[in-house]
């Protein structure tokens, strides 16, 4: 029997991973600028796009230091934002 927390758990992976491919395929290799501070702005020039094309109210949800998915995951969004 599938749990409550089990069905949460596919919810999260599931947008974390739209996430992930969002920014593998918009954001890891169009990133233009050549300083690590501009590239920082631009980088989170798109993560606000992105909070607009999905909603505030789920990035709220799965960006959260409560999340633990967040915390203990690297996906592409962080890495990319690593390489900065």
């Amino acid at each position: 029997m599938i749990q409550p927390y089990d069905f949460k758990y596919a919810i999260l992976i599931e947008i974390f991973k739209r996430a992930d491919g969002h920014f593998e395929k918009e954001v890891q290799h169009n990133l233009t600028s050549s300083t690590a501070p501009d590239q920082i702005l631009e980088y989170f020039d798109y993560y606000a796009k992105y909070n607009d094309l999905v909603g505030i109210d789920i990035m709220k949800q799965l960006y959260t230091s409560n999340n633990k998915m967040f915390t203990e995951t690297a996906g592409i969004c962080s890495h990319c934002f690593r390489k900065l």
